[in-house]
């Protein structure tokens, strides 16, 4: 019978290590895609973060005359959290300039609540679409500040464009 195996070297220790690392540094880095709330918790206060409910608006084509649109939850809705890098000199309560690294991602649940634990800071909260095919129900942009301060949890509700005209 023919021996195919080759000869053991001393790389192939080597190979093994390195890939043995590797699986570890992506299992240890892979917390931040998933459903429901992710948060930064390695440097952030697990009881600081931002709340609030994802509300699709209007929920009905001709509003009447002195009546509001309180809109409908969204649920399922991916929301993401950014560092907030400059704050507006003209208006304090908008984020001129957002970091694209997110630091959390969650999904909207039930009656459209989302939630994520952050570290105290500026953030900008952006809504990411729903379908890559619909254009509606669509994200609003607005831009807020969102100041989150240690051991306070932030109120702010996302918005999106349902379409109805």
């Amino acid at each position: 019978m023919l021996n195919t195996q080759r000869p053991f070297h001393p790389r192939d220790c080597l190979s093994v290590a390195l890939t043995m690392a590797l699986s570890l540094l992506v299992v240890g880095c892979g917390g931040g895609g998933t459903s429901g709330s992710a948060s930064n918790n390695e440097v952030g206060n697990p009881s600081s973060g931002i709340r609030g409910v994802v509300i699709s608006t209007p929920s009905m084509p001709n509003v009447p005359p002195g009546q509001t649109d309180p809109g409908t939850p969204l649920v399922g809705a991916t929301i993401t959290v950014h560092p907030c890098l400059q704050v507006s000199t003209d208006m304090p309560d908008i984020c001129s300039l957002i970091n694209v690294a997110e630091v959390a991602r969650t999904t909207s649940g039930a009656g459209g609540v989302y939630s994520v634990d952050v570290a105290p800071g500026n953030y900008a909260v952006v809504g990411l679409p729903i379908s890559p095919t619909n254009p509606f129900p669509r994200f609003q942009l607005d831009g807020k500040l969102v100041v989150v301060t240690a051991e306070q949890v932030t109120t702010h509700d996302v918005f999106y464009d349902s379409g109805i005209r």
